[in-house]
C-alpha cells in the first residue's frame, strides 16, 4: 500500500510540474493557453496552482454558504429529435455563449459544467461570499430572461427552461489529469438537480434553504 502510495504521489507530482510548466510558458501560445484556462477553470484555482506551492489536491475543499444552480431546456428531447445533429449544436451552442457572457458579467458566479442541455452555474465557490443566494437568485432570473432571446431560423417554438436552486455545504476542486476540471459534489448540488426536474416551464424552484438565505 505504501508503495501504491509513493507511486501515485509522484504522478501527481509530475503531473502539477506539467501543468506548472504549460502555466508559466510567456510566449503568445501561453497567452492564449492562459485564456483558455481562466475559461474553464476559476481564476482564484488557476493562480493558486500558478504559484507552485499547491497540487491539484490541494484544491479540494469544503466550502459553505454555496448557491448552485441546475437549469435545462423544457421538452429538449422532443426539441432535438426534430432537428438535424448540427442544428442542435448551433442551439446549444447560442444559448452557452448566453449563459457564459452572464457569468462573466456577474463576476460572482462560477460555471461548473453543461451536461447535455443542462447548465451548471455556482456561486460563493471558490471563493467564498456571503451574498452567494443574492448572486444565484440574480443568474437564476437572468438566465430565465435571456432564453427568451435566442432566435434561429430553424427553431419552429421558443425555447423555455426551468432552474432549481439550493444552498448549502459542497466539496469543490480539480479532478481528473488528462482532461482536469473544477467541480462540485454533495447533497447541495443533488438537491438543486432535484428541484430542476420539479420545476414548471418558465420557473425558478428554490430550496427553503434558499429562501431563507
Amino acid at each position: 500500500n505504501l508503495r501504491k502510495m509513493a507511486v501515485a504521489y509522484e504522478e501527481e507530482i509530475e503531473n502539477n510540474r506539467r501543468f506548472l510548466e504549460l502555466l508559466q510558458q510567456k510566449d503568445e501560445e501561453s497567452a492564449r493557453k492562459d485564456e483558455f484556462l481562466y475559461e474553464t477553470m476559476p481564476r482564484s484555482i488557476i493562480n493558486m496552482i500558478r504559484s507552485g506551492t499547491s497540487s491539484f489536491y490541494d484544491t479540494i475543499k469544503q466550502h459553505e454558504n454555496v448557491a448552485v444552480i441546475f437549469s435545462d431546456l423544457c421538452g429538449f428531447t422532443k426539441i432535438s429529435g426534430s432537428l438535424e445533429p448540427l442544428q442542435v449544436v448551433e442551439l446549444l451552442t447560442c444559448l452557452w455563449q448566453k449563459f457564459d457572457g452572464l457569468t462573466n458579467n456577474l463576476g460572482n458566479v462560477t460555471k461548473i459544467e453543461t451536461i447535455g442541455d443542462a447548465y451548471v452555474v455556482a456561486a460563493g465557490v471558490p471563493d467564498s461570499d456571503p451574498y452567494s443566494a443574492v448572486a444565484a437568485a440574480v443568474m437564476a432570473v437572468s438566465m430565465n430572461l435571456s432564453v427568451h432571446t435566442v432566435q434561429l431560423e430553424f427553431l419552429k417554438t421558443p425555447i423555455v427552461c426551468r432552474i432549481g436552486i439550493d444552498i448549502g455545504s459542497v466539496v469543490a476542486g480539480i479532478v481528473g489529469h488528462t482532461n482536469p476540471r473544477y467541480s462540485i459534489y454533495g447533497e447541495t448540488v443533488l438537491y438543486a438537480q432535484k428541484l430542476e426536474s420539479a420545476c414548471k416551464p418558465k420557473h425558478i424552484l428554490m430550496s427553503k434553504s434558499m429562501k431563507v438565505a
